[in-house]
């Protein structure tokens, strides 16, 4: 009797098997046949998967490869943080089509998923199966968060919605983990958050330092703040009398307010400010504090893409409960999600909150008169309690071209912009209206789904057609060293092309060995790329997939006998914009040349 037989294979891209990424498993000879998959045997399965914290789905499976194949299906949704998808059987016996699993852990669930099955052979798990199960998910525990794409930051999670959203090809890089990438090949753009890794080098550098930002906003006329720069805490309370209390005091470099002091309004105040200011980078900047209304816009392309307002956390006095008890309440709802404003974070009873307190004449043993709000924190970050309101159909048009101009003379796609003023409906020369600072990186995702998100897609990704790398693919039972010789050709002539043969893909001077279907992958992650061409056969297209759902042309032929071939041939023809007939042996790779030229010639960036 043969032993079990366990296969992995990624389809990528469309295939025989979905028109979309999937892992297909074949499961062969595990576990006990059909006859014995009774109901004690279902519920010894489940018994088994709880007893090492898998939650199996409700479906019923129809024999232990496909009990396995749901377990796996289970345990990846577990360690990936995703959704639960069906398990549905694939085209040939023993086989099972599952939402795509990343490569480096696919058969590491499998394996798991097919100990589950082991371990109900008996009525009590055997220990050294049960060890070894436990033994394997605390394994794959510990690889997947390191794995490429896992370390996701919010506003990269809100960007990939929008461009799935918009029909745009991204995925998370695999050659720089945890970014986002829209686009392929040498029209891809990598994100950094809501910053273009393509963007122009200065803006990024200089709104990466606050005194540089200040300096070349002051050059262009923009209105911002006075300041001055000092090195040592001990100067600090000089500088602040020279300005005028109360004032501001930050780090030159810092971000997400880390460091930042504001309605400073003693001198030994400002010495202890600057300390915290010192401590978080670079030297010490001490402005005059606005006290205005605050509000961040978040610029687009040179458009305003949303302007909100940005309030400090409180609590409203009952005249019985003192700060601290009123503070703990808030927190307690924060945590519960009751809280009375839109805030996701605690509030600290740091130094700003007491300092806070102290200017309104109050601490955290005073007990406010019922009905008085009482502003916890001058600092209004979402991080430190704060919340915000959308105002952007306020946003009068002379502000939003002030904003325009900042983001021209940086050149920077995506701008955030801090900003103060009187009121945002009115004209900013009119009024008290200050840029206090800008920058590159900015938190798109306090609004889920917001048009913003899609304008910076857009700036990346015109259009889908537009970022794609054009492909074609020559389907040839036998392309001997056809591959080999293209890439060659293709290398004298200085293209940038590569060539994805049955088993070897050429790129960049290598010849890499790659399975079937992970060619393509590896060519839309190359920013050196104008083309992609696959020379395959038959079967390995067949194993591996498309690779891409869109074929800019395709050749196709397959041996007579092949039962795969009407249903390749219809893969195909559904996926190519251009369909035909493979040509004469001799003419191939004339016929693959022309066609790269021309693709390369029209290959641009975004």
């Amino acid at each position: 009797m043969s032993g079990p037989t366990i296969t992995v294979r990624q389809l990528a891209g469309p295939s025989l098997e979905s028109d979309r990424s999937v892992t297909l498993l074949e499961l062969a000879g595990i576990g006990p046949d059909g006859r014995a998959m009774d109901d004690q045997w279902l519920r010894r399965w489940r018994t088994a998967a709880r007893s090492v914290g898998i939650a199996l789905p409700p479906a019923e499976p129809q024999d232990p490869g496909h009990a396995a194949a749901l377990a796996a299906e289970a345990i990846a949704s577990g360690v990936l943080d995703r959704p639960a998808a069906p398990v549905r059987p694939g085209r040939h016996p023993s086989t099972y089509v599952l939402t795509a699993l990343p490569a480096p852990i696919a058969t590491r669930i499998v394996h798991i998923a097919v100990g589950i099955v082991d371990l109900t052979r008996a009525g009590t798990p055997a220990p050294p199966v049960l060890a070894r199960v436990q033994s394997a998910l605390r394994a794959l525990a510990a690889v997947v968060p390191a794995m490429p794409g896992q370390v996701r930051d919010p506003t990269s999670l809100v960007l990939a919605e929008a461009a799935e959203r918009l029909g745009v090809p991204w995925r998370w890089s695999a050659a720089y983990p945890g970014r986002l990438a829209v686009g392929e090949g040498r029209r891809q753009t990598l994100f950094d958050g809501s910053g273009s890794l393509s963007a122009p080098v200065l803006g990024s550098v200089i709104a990466g330092n606050k005194l540089a930002s200040k300096r070349y906003m002051e050059a262009f006329q923009l209105p911002t703040v006075p300041d001055r720069i000092v090195a040592r805490p001990d100067a600090a309370a000089a500088a602040a009398a020279e300005l005028g209390f109360p004032v501001a005091v930050k780090p030159v470099d810092g971000s997400r307010g880390k460091g930042v002091s504001l309605d400073v309004r003693t001198p030994e105040a400002v010495r202890i400010a600057a300390e915290k200011a010192l401590a978080a980078g670079g030297g010490i900047m001490i402005e005059p504090y606005v006290p205005l209304p605050d509000f961040r816009a978040i610029v687009v392309g040179g458009e305003v893409a949303m302007v909100f307002q940005r309030h400090a956390a409180y609590v409203t006095g009952d005249g019985r409960a003192t700060v601290e008890a009123l503070l703990a309440e808030l927190n307690r709802a924060v945590a519960e999600q009751r809280q009375p404003f839109p805030s996701r974070y605690p509030v600290p009873a740091d130094d700003d909150l007491h300092r806070t307190l102290a200017n309104a004449g109050l601490a955290l043993d005073a007990v406010p008169d019922a009905g008085r709000r009482v502003v916890l924190r001058t600092c209004p970050m979402r991080h430190y309690g704060g919340y915000t309101l959308d105002v952007t159909p306020q946003v009068h048009p002379s502000i939003a071209a002030i904003l325009g101009r900042l983001a021209a003379v940086t050149r920077l796609p995506v701008i955030g912009v801090d900003l103060r003023c009187e009121a945002i409906d009115r004209p900013w020369d009119g009024q008290r209206f200050v840029i206090i600072e800008f920058n590159d990186r900015t938190d798109l995702s306090s609004y889920p789904g917001h048009p913003m998100q899609d304008m910076v897609i857009r700036t990346a990704a015109p259009d889908a057609d537009s970022v794609r790398l054009p492909t074609l693919l020559m389907v040839d039972p036998e392309p001997g060293q056809g591959p080999a010789l293209l890439q060659e050709a293709l290398a004298a002539r200085r293209m940038p092309v590569a060539v994805a043969g049955p088993r070897t893909l050429y790129l960049g001077g290598l010849a890499i060995p790659v399975a079937a279907g992970a060619a393509h992958l590896r060519m839309v992650e190359d920013p050196t790329l104008a083309v992609a061409v696959h020379w395959t056969t038959p079967a390995v297209l067949a194993a591996g997939g498309l690779g891409t759902p869109v074929i800019d042309r395709a050749w196709f032929a397959a041996g007579a006998d092949d039962p795969d071939r009407p249903a390749l041939e219809a893969l195909v023809r559904r996926h190519a914009r251009i369909f035909q007939p493979l040509p004469a042996a001799e003419a191939r790779m004339a016929v693959l040349l022309a066609a790269a030229a021309d693709l390369s010639a029209g290959a641009g960036g975004p």
